[in-house]
């Protein structure tokens, strides 16, 4: 426990408050280093934030941090609601490969560009449909 500590306060910066922070949030995560990075991450260092954090990324592991915590503001800090204009997110991808790109791609392929697009760019909206315009031009071309 006092090696915990310790290890909890070196991760925090020194920082007391942060510590406690991330040895509750290390049952989680199942080690120190991804709680306090995770924690880090959320810039507030709530572990309350971070678990909606991760309740999000439980349904899309591909997810960013920083995007999922920018769905989860939108969304009343709500991870049902936050997961839910998620999947909204990706069905108009899809949609938006299969209208633009259907006579290049196979039945099926413009869910594999979507996919990929959204895990290529941890699901960041400002760059999801030019990496999907970018992967449909690399299918068609092969």
């Amino acid at each position: 426990p006092l090696a915990e500590l310790q290890q909890a306060l070196e991760l925090s910066g020194g920082d007391a408050d942060r510590a406690e922070a991330v040895v509750k949030l290390k049952g989680e995560l199942g080690n120190m280093e991804h709680a306090a990075k995770l924690l880090q991450q959320t810039q507030t260092w709530s572990v309350q934030s971070a678990k909606k954090v991760l309740e999000v990324r439980r349904r899309f592991p591909r997810c960013s941090v920083a995007v999922s915590l920018e769905v989860l503001r939108r969304n009343d800090e709500d991870p049902h609601a936050a997961c839910e204009m998620l999947e909204e997110f990706r069905q108009r991808l899809r949609k938006s490969v299969s209208a633009e790109w259907d006579h290049f791609l196979h039945q099926g392929e413009e869910v594999f560009v979507a996919e990929s697009a959204l895990d290529t760019c941890d699901w960041d909206p400002r760059r999801a449909f030019l990496f999907a315009r970018d992967l449909a031009i690399a299918v068609k071309k092969t």
